[in-house]
Order: structure tokens, then C-alpha cells, then sequence
């Protein structure tokens, strides 16, 4: 039976910036009167559609009024909040993933990001 040998690195090769897999959240949201910024290890694409975000805060629904991912940093998820969050509150910011593959939250290859919590923290 022949054996070929595996170089190193064979298969190392970068794709969208050498990550492999959807976006991961990096580091901790924070939030600017009623922006909270997401940030996640990987360039977003721009699009996704409000109705996949909800919010609450100190445990009580809150209107998400848009999401955007930043013109500064394309790593970062913009979520607008119908209002600020007082000092002390539990903030919550969930993704459900939608029906259309076009809207749904994913880095800049279409690897799409799971439904679940994107952000949870105390303003």
C-alpha cells in the first residue's frame, strides 16, 4: 500500500481573511445611550433584517428600531434600541436567524451566525 506524504501547511491556505466557520462574538457589547455595539472576530455583511433582533432590558421587552453593522469597523453589529438603558440595567440582545438566507446575519463569505443571545451585560 503507498503512503503519500502531507506537507505542512497543505492545506493552510486563508479564505475571507484566513478564518474558517461563521462569526464568533469577540470581546464585550457595550452601548452608547441607546446603540449597543456587538462586536464579533470577523467582517459582517451589511443587510440583516430587523425582525431577526429583540431586546429586553432589566427583564421587560424593549423596541429594537434598527441594526446596522458599522461604517467605522465592519466587525462591529450597530443595535438602536427605542431607548437607552439606565445605569444598573440588564441589557439582553438576542439573533433569530430569519427565512431568507440574503438577511440573515453572516461574515462577508455568507457563513451564517447561530440564533441565540449576541449580547448580555449590565448598562
Amino acid at each position: 500500500m503507498a503512503s503519500y506524504p502531507i506537507r505542512a501547511g497543505w492545506f493552510n491556505f486563508p479564505v475571507g481573511g484566513g478564518h474558517f466557520g461563521p462569526p464568533a462574538l469577540r470581546g464585550v457589547p457595550t452601548n452608547a445611550a441607546a446603540v449597543v455595539s456587538v462586536p464579533f472576530d470577523e467582517s459582517l455583511r451589511t443587510g440583516p433584517a430587523l425582525a431577526q433582533f429583540t431586546a429586553t432590558v432589566a427583564g421587560s421587552a424593549r423596541t429594537v428600531s434598527a441594526v446596522a453593522v458599522s461604517g467605522t469597523d465592519p466587525r462591529v453589529l450597530l443595535v438602536t434600541l427605542a431607548s437607552a438603558p439606565t445605569a444598573g440595567q440588564a441589557v439582553v440582545v438576542t439573533y433569530t436567524k430569519g427565512g431568507t438566507a440574503g438577511t440573515r446575519l453572516a461574515d462577508v463569505n455568507g457563513e451564517e451566525v447561530a440564533t441565540g443571545v449576541i449580547a448580555s451585560y449590565t448598562a
